[in-house]
């Protein structure tokens, strides 16, 4: 199991705080962008055990929809998936998480939720 480091943890939660407010002032598309910016400047994290780790350090603060894009930009390559459970009819249930590779990873750790049908996906940050 990884762990982060302090540094990168701090880093994380900046970064995430960032996206939060990013996220409520534009549309993802470009909320997504100004995040990938600034993360680009802080050493990336490595894989699906670091996307983990993260995951961990975020919950349960924000949406998934925020832990997804702050996560997404600290891992060159890994994409942020939206589902939505076409199931439901009283109300829409929506739902983020990360793809790397073909690993999906969950946003939200430990509740054991399946994943809904995809609807959209976010462009991975671009590999320097």
């Amino acid at each position: 199991m990884s762990e982060l480091t302090a540094g990168e943890a701090v880093f994380l939660h900046g970064l995430h705080c960032l996206a939060r407010v990013a996220l409520r002032v534009r549309p993802p598309l470009r909320a997504k962008a100004l995040v990938d910016r600034i993360a680009r400047a802080f050493p990336p994290l490595d894989g699906v055990d670091d996307a983990r780790a993260a995951v961990r350090e975020l919950f349960p603060s924000g949406s998934c929809l925020s832990r997804a894009v702050t996560i997404a930009a600290t891992l060159p390559g890994a994409e942020v998936v939206i589902g939505v459970d076409p199931w439901r009819t009283a109300q829409v249930t929506a739902h983020a998480w990360l793809q790397i590779g073909h690993v999906n990873v969950d946003t939200n750790p430990g509740t054991g939720i399946q994943l809904p049908e995809e609807l959209a996906r976010l462009p991975p940050r671009k590999r320097l």
